[in-house]
This record gives structure tokens, C-alpha cells and sequence, in this order.
């Protein structure tokens, strides 16, 4: 009763803000605990180590907020959270070696991401952030088909992409930028 007094006693935009953070806190610990234990794995050490109780803390704190915020979606029902998706983690049945989608959207902070996008391994995480952002508050959206498209375009050369996008104008492609179309039978 006293927390809920604490919480009633409390600024909205402090309980929100406060709820920001430890959304953002919830997917840093996630992202370390997915590198880590695909280091781990990766080095064929036989481990069990995860920071899943670290992620546990976490979310009872991240529900615990979202219950004294307005506006805030619903909790996760166990259906959701069964979903391959990733897209209704909630936490009961969480499991800490899946991806949770990124939080949901900062309020009067200015908006963008945390972090920077430096690497080709960063811009595929900053999409697939992206991606579970739409899935899970904009579930009618097309962006994450779009998104998923681009992603698997990242790293191809222009021709692929336009192979890819725009398979009926690769002819003009060829012919604007003086180049010979492979056969499709070269294997040179």
C-alpha cells in the first residue's frame, strides 16, 4: 500500500521517465546477455551463465512502473508471450537467450536511439529494433516487411538491390550505366 502511496505521491512525467530507464536498462542487460552467452558459446566453453535474474529484477521492475503510467498497453498475456515473435515479452516466462523487442518509445527525451550505429552488425540491430518496435505497437504496419527486406539487402551491391527492387528496370540499369548483362548461364 505504501509503494502504491509513493507512486500516487510521485510526478507523473518522474514515474514515466523512471519507467524509460529501466525499459532502456532492460534491453542494455538483454543485448549484454546475448552477446556474452553467444561469446560463451561461440569459444565451446560449456557454461550456464546468463544474467537472467538481473533480467527477472528487471521486468517485474519495467511492469511494476507500467501499471502506475497512463496510457501505458496492457501487460503481455501468456498467448503473447508464447509468441515466436518476441514481440509480447512480459516476463514470467521470458526466456533471458531471446531477443525482447526495444523499449517502448521514449517520452520528452528527444527521441533517437541509444547509442551509436557504427558498425554494419549495428545498422542490422538498429532494424531489427525497428522491427520489434512496429510488431509490437503497430502491429498493422507494413514497416517491418519493409524493414526485413532491407535488412537482407544490407551489404549487397547496387545491381543485387536492384534485382532485388526492381527486376523490370535492371534492363535499364544495364543500359544507363554501360554495363553487359551477365548470362544467367556465366558462372565467371
Amino acid at each position: 500500500a505504501s509503494v502504491n502511496a509513493a507512486f500516487t505521491d510521485t510526478k507523473p512525467e518522474v514515474v514515466t521517465a523512471t519507467l524509460t530507464s529501466a525499459r532502456q536498462a532492460l534491453a542494455d542487460i538483454l543485448a549484454i546477455d546475448k552477446k556474452i552467452t553467444g561469446v560463451i558459446r561461440d569459444s565451446g566453453v560449456n557454461s550456464t551463465f546468463t544474467y537472467a535474474e538481473v533480467i527477472k529484477i528487471l521486468q517485474q521492475i519495467v511492469r511494476h512502473l507500467a501499471d502506475h503510467v497512463a496510457g501505458e498497453p496492457e501487460p503481455a498475456t501468456a498467448a503473447e508471450e508464447d509468441d515466436d515473435s518476441g514481440a509480447g515479452f512480459s516476463g514470467a516466462g521470458f526466456d533471458a537467450g531471446t531477443v525482447a523487442p526495444d523499449p517502448a518509445p521514449r517520452r520528452n527525451m528527444g527521441g533517437g536511439m541509444a547509442g551509436l550505429v557504427e558498425t554494419v552488425a549495428d545498422a542490422k540491430a538498429a532494424i531489427d529494433r525497428v522491427i520489434a518496435y512496429f510488431k509490437r505497437y503497430e502491429p498493422s504496419s507494413p514497416v517491418p516487411i519493409i524493414l526485413e527486406r532491407a535488412k537482407r539487402l544490407v551489404g549487397a551491391d547496387f545491381l543485387t538491390i536492384m534485382k532485388d527492387m526492381a527486376p523490370d528496370g535492371l534492363d535499364s540499369v544495364h543500359n544507363i550505366g554501360g554495363i553487359k548483362p551477365k548470362d544467367d548461364d556465366d558462372d565467371d
